[in-house]
Parts: structure tokens; sequence; C-alpha cells
């Protein structure tokens, strides 16, 4: 499948969407928009607006670093999909006196959706792995493989509750 990334230098999310690729061994062609002003004109005939990146993937049009559908999109042989949940967290920490993952945003369709998570939980274990903060989560996310059911605490409001989750 033919991959293209329209980009910028300073664009955060293009050197993580091109990182995507390199580790899975993806081909792509990086059209710098910044200094390529047919690729300028391009983009914006594709998407109707500047910002990057833009992921053009077989005939698909990709605005953002949208992971769940690359990894969708781009089977490369080989190449094992890794655990997630669908969440956007950080340290618990900056909002209150507990320790563990603050769930920001459940992203919808997502395991963590489906196991009934919300935006303001904070997960404080998973199968027994304490979660001290957004890292830890992560940390252990990764270590188990797709489609692995887990059991995870968390606090809503003042109470503690456990749900399982298919990673």
């Amino acid at each position: 499948m033919r991959v293209e990334i329209y980009t910028t230098p300073a664009c955060g999310y293009c050197h993580q969407a091109k990182k995507f690729f390199q580790e899975r061994g993806v081909a792509y062609t990086e059209y710098d928009v910044s200094r390529d002003r047919e690729a300028a004109r391009k983009l914006v005939q594709l998407t109707r607006q500047t910002g990057v990146p833009v992921i053009v993937a077989g005939n698909e049009v990709i605005i953002g670093f949208n992971l769940p559908r690359l990894e969708q999109l781009l089977v490369v042989p080989g190449y094992e999909p890794r655990a997630r949940l669908g969440l956007r967290v950080a340290n618990a920490s900056r909002y209150s006196q507990q320790q563990g993952a603050y769930v920001g945003e459940v992203e919808g369709g997502s395991s963590a959706e489906r196991a009934g998570l919300r935006q303001g939980d904070v997960i404080v274990s998973i199968d027994s792995n304490h979660i001290s903060g957004a890292s830890d989560l992560e940390r252990v996310i990764a270590s188990f493989r797709a489609g692995t059911r887990a059991v995870v605490v968390f606090i809503r409001g003042e109470r503690s509750m456990q749900t399982q989750v298919a990673l």
C-alpha cells in the first residue's frame, strides 16, 4: 500500500507518525509542506485545511495521527498489535491527593468505553499491578498482549470499583 505523509519540521505528531512507520517497516513518502509549495497545495486540495500531519494510506486520507486507524490499515506481517485501552491519562496527583492514572478522555468504541471507564476515573491497578501514575499505566499495558483480559481497579468519586477489560 502506498503511504504518504504531509508534515512540517515542528510537528510533534508528524514525528510520532514517522516513528510508527519506521518501527513497523512501513515505507512512506514524506512531503514537508513548509518547504514544498506544491505539496502544500495538494494538502489543501485533499483536506481543505493546512494542518498536519495528513497521512494518505492507499485511498484513505487520515487527518492527524490516528493510531488506531493506522494500525487497522497498515497490517504488517510479523507485527503484533500492542495492547491498548483507548484512554488519555495524566498523573492523578496533578488533580487530587490520589495516586494513579487520571482518565482525561475515553475514546469512543474503545476497550475502556466498553468496560465502563469514564472521564474523571482514577486507575490504581491492573491485574494486581499497582499504578501510581500515567507512565505506570503505559508500562503495564505495554506488558500485555493485544486481546488479553485484565481486571482494572479504579476510583470513581469516593468509591473503589473494578471492571474487566479486553486489552
